[in-house]
């Protein structure tokens, strides 16, 4: 029975330092943890990019776990998809047992040449940046904090969904740097405060499912953009009072691209086109479902308002709408596990039994 058992865990161990390391070449799983003392969990996202090759079949993998400590954001010239945990863990039920998060808190986090199609998930960026500069990257459910923002730099088909922003500085949530993106996916985000987006001339393909929440800062307009689809977004203002101009596509009218989205009244938006403006008590009244609210799910729409007020294609206004809609506190789409049971008696000639229960979102 002991050699029997110790086979199983010399197989088990030779599998998880495949599954970790991966073949020079081949696509790689692996973990980074700043605080794990096991050999074949690297200690830093540098120390991988550092000490592996990239894969030539396809995709890695980083499983970027969470720490007490924070992590250094590197450069990436390379296509991975970097998985971390999510944010505010203990705000939503059934998120993860850990609620442990992998913040970036050192340096940017940078996609360069030879990065594209690189999906970064998960991941909180503390006040740090993700600069893209490569094609077709993907950011979602991750969250920056005050001064945290996303730049593009001449890139195409970056798609940026399901993150939360949170800013009282005067950046833009997106940034331009250097020449002007195009194909721009931008949906089932909350931006919070300070400018949300300054850019005429990025192409945004979709702008949809959003909430922003007006700054009280006076920053004016606090919402600029050229978009080929502007639809089902909540724009909310943080005061009463606080109505700063809203200029889309140049403040032109067009039923095909500008539609379906909740305003404040007073704000200059156009009324036509299912286009509804509200003003900041009706929003508070009227939309948003204010029972035991998180830092996220405060932008739940009341029950009534989500199924008498479609939006664009029958869906959800708001960020819980749309072929993508927001996850709580950013877990990504993979097994979470949110609880271990087990009755923690076991004896030689018996089987401890372990109920393990797991999650999975659905987008």
């Amino acid at each position: 029975m002991k050699n029997k058992m110790k086979k199983t865990i010399l197989f088990m161990a030779m599998a998880a330092g495949l599954c970790v390391a991966g073949i020079d070449g081949f696509a790689k799983k692996s973990r980074v943890n700043n605080k794990s003392s096991d050999p074949v969990v690297f200690k830093s996202l540098i120390e991988f990019f550092t000490n592996t090759s990239p894969a030539t079949d396809g995709c890695d993998t980083i499983y970027l776990e969470g720490s007490i400590d924070s992590y250094t954001g590197p450069g990436i010239n390379r296509k991975v998809c970097i998985i971390g945990p999510g944010f505010n863990l203990m705000q939503n039920p059934i998120t993860a047992i850990n609620f442990l998060e992998a913040t970036i808190s050192s340096s940017d986090l940078s996609f360069s040449t030879g990065s594209a199609g690189s999906e970064l998930i998960g991941v909180n960026m503390g006040t740090r940046a993700v600069r893209i500069g490569a094609n077709s990257v993907t950011v979602r459910n991750c969250i920056f904090g005050n001064g945290g923002f996303i730049g593009l730099n001449e890139v195409m088909n970056a798609t940026i969904i399901q993150n939360y922003f949170t800013n009282t500085s005067s950046n833009s949530a997106l940034f331009k740097q250097g020449f002007s993106s195009s194909g721009i996916i931008f949906n089932n985000n909350i931006v919070v405060g300070g400018k949300m987006i300054i850019d005429q001339s990025t192409e945004f393909l979709e702008c949809n499912n959003n909430v922003f929440v007006f700054p009280s800062n006076g920053i004016n307009p606090a919402l600029s953009l050229s978009a080929v689809s502007f639809k089902n977004n909540i724009i909310k203002p943080a005061l009463a009072t606080s109505i700063p101009a809203i200029l889309i596509n140049n403040g032109v009218a067009d039923v095909n691209r500008v539609s379906h989205n909740i305003f404040p009244n007073g704000g200059s938006l156009s009324t036509t086109h299912n286009n509804i403006p509200l003003t900041f008590a009706q929003q508070n009244s009227e939309v948003f479902a204010t029972a035991n609210p998180t830092m996220d799910n405060q932008f739940n729409l009341k029950t009534g308002y989500a199924n008498g007020n479609f939006g664009s294609n029958d869906t959800q206004r708001g960020i819980f709408g749309g072929p993508h809609p927001y996850v709580l506190s950013g877990v990504a789409v993979i097994p979470n596990i949110f609880g271990v049971l087990t009755n923690g008696e076991v004896s030689n000639q018996s089987v401890l039994q372990i109920k393990i229960n797991t999650k999975v979102n659905p987008s």
